[in-house]
């Protein structure tokens, strides 16, 4: 459930249809989205915006239960990988193969696309309930 700190329309008016235990994948530049329909475009060219300010500001908005990213980040993309540690600290955080991670995108009910270039730069998140 909302929390009301977002100010683009389109991402907004998303994040207001979710409701609890609904999935949102806030993603990278390269992850392939499997409906456009799910799809919100922020990426504006490389790197901008980043992942870590658009999950940081969903994260404000948004009350999140758990949380999925890609195992290959730790090997991969270790810097992200402190970065995932640093924004989901003390949550439920769940490491899958991003084989899997691209099959729970399918069920998604959105997908924001940044422009982040950093391999593994995503996360599912699951929503909560704030009462």
């Amino acid at each position: 459930m909302k929390k009301d700190r977002i100010l683009h329309k389109e991402l907004n008016k998303a994040l207001s249809s979710l409701g609890h235990y609904d999935t949102i994948i806030v993603c990278d530049a390269g992850l392939p989205i499997p409906k456009e329909e799910q799809r919100i475009e922020l990426a504006i060219k490389p790197g901008v915006p980043s992942f870590v300010d658009v999950i940081e500001a969903i994260m404000e908005d948004l009350e999140v239960e758990k949380v999925y990213v890609a195992e290959e980040v730790k090997s991969i993309s270790p810097d992200m990988s402190k970065e995932h540690e640093r924004i989901f600290k003390n949550m439920d955080v769940e490491h899958v193969p991003h084989s899997r991670f691209k099959e729970m995108s399918k069920e998604c009910k959105v997908i924001v696309r940044t422009g982040e270039y950093t391999k593994f730069s995503s996360a599912l998140l699951v929503c909560g309930c704030a009462y």
